[in-house]
């Protein structure tokens, strides 16, 4: 079985240019590759790469950047701001009973409808946001990330590529499923236009959070993609002469161990949303916004007496690049322990099989990062891999 590779030696001379194919599979992290024998025979080296805080929503805009949240703007989806917030709209919706407003078909109906409504081309979802609360809160991905200017804070390595005029493909949910993104990308390459291919397959993610403690359901996964991934490289170098493939992902998935739920404990403590206190209860960190005096130092107090997780301190926050200023992301993080979730939470009232989002450290929290020819450089974590795009076109 295949074992942490070593880094081969690194070269600073440029060979001529190849074709670089870099491929982002979604929770892919090293402890589901790091025993399997994922694209071996092609791998000149795989290792494990440090994650960052938060989930995709965070871990994909600071590869695509290079940069932490604080710098690029991209957290968690929601934050507080409601004299921006596009959801002005479900302020007359409050007054309709919860039955109504929150179960299956109306929340459906509400997500495809503010969709359409504010025309936002990222990903976009409501989750279980209750509506009443929407109005507080703006959603950080309005624009298609995987495209020239979709970053809210900076540029990306798609506005490197468009500033340079670097021909290159991007692929991802928006148009493609993952088998549909493979087929697209092989024939694109076999006509020889482009010189840089960006494919970002995202149906993992969900397998994992379902399947992640199946061995025997992940381990055909696993090899499912390896043979999709396979014949991209293999149908690459027979149109190709010189051929670069990078296949990575942004985090891991953390087997669910226990629960808690924290929205009723805090609840109990008889304070009122969203005149004393504003919550956001994520699957695995609670975000709070306080109005009260009292009702900061008592949720504050309560949650400093738990152990099921722990405030983010000060220092954390300037670590994990997410310490803004303005407080938009919370004043006050709770961030849960590995494995345990918010559950009932604002992104969904059931339990999943695994979660990400827990701290960077956390045993299978850690993506991935499997090259087909030597690396350039050092690659270790979310960042290093704008880096490796970024070489790869200069």
């Amino acid at each position: 079985m295949w074992q942490e590779t070593r880094l081969r030696k690194y070269s600073t001379v440029r060979d001529p240019k190849p074709v670089s194919i870099f491929v982002l599979v979604d929770a892919l992290g090293w402890d589901y590759i790091r025993d399997r024998p994922f694209l071996e025979g092609l791998a000149q080296y795989r290792g494990e790469l440090t994650t960052i805080l938060g989930f995709s929503s965070a871990a994909i805009p600071a590869i695509l950047t290079g940069v932490l949240p604080a710098v690029n703007g991209h957290w968690n989806l929601f934050y507080y701001d409601p004299q921006g917030s596009p959801f002005r709209w479900a302020r007359p919706l409050a007054v309709l009973p919860s039955f109504l407003l929150n179960n299956r078909v109306s929340r459906k109906l509400m997500n495809w409808t503010a969709h359409k409504l504010m025309g936002y081309e990222g990903y976009f979802y409501l989750y279980a946001v209750p509506v009443k609360l929407l109005p507080y809160f703006n959603y950080c991905e309005k624009r298609d990330i995987f495209r020239p200017g979709g970053i809210n804070g900076g540029r990306s390595i798609f506005d490197l590529l468009e500033e340079r005029s670097i021909p290159f493909r991007s692929y991802s949910y928006h148009q493609y499923t993952d088998q549909e993104i493979i087929r697209r990308a092989i024939l694109d390459i076999e006509q020889g236009a482009d010189q840089f291919y960006f494919l970002y397959l995202s149906e993992m993610d969900m397998f994992l959070h379902r399947h992640c403690q199946e061995r025997e359901k992940v381990d055909a996964k696993v090899a499912l993609y390896d043979r999709w991934l396979r014949q991209l490289h293999e149908r690459a170098l027979a149109v190709q002469q010189d051929v670069a493939m990078y296949v990575f992902s942004d985090h891991g998935m953390v087997p669910t161990t226990s629960t808690r739920d924290l929205w009723s404990e805090i609840e109990r403590l008889g304070f009122q949303v969203p005149q004393d206190y504003l919550p956001f209860y994520d699957s695995t960190m609670a975000r709070f916004w306080f109005f009260s005096a009292a009702a900061r130092v008592a949720i504050t107090s309560y949650l400093k007496s738990l152990d099921c997780g722990h405030i983010l301190t000060g220092e954390e926050r300037r670590e994990f690049g997410v310490d803004f200023p303005d407080g938009r992301f919370g004043e006050v993080v709770f961030l849960m322990n590995p494995g345990c979730l918010t559950v009932p939470s604002y992104l969904g009232k059931g339990t999943l099989k695994g979660m990400h989002g827990f701290h960077p450290s956390a045993p299978f929290s850690s993506g991935a990062l499997v090259s087909t020819v030597e690396l350039p450089m050092p690659v270790r974590t979310l960042t290093d891999i704008y880096r490796l795009m970024e070489f790869a076109i200069y």
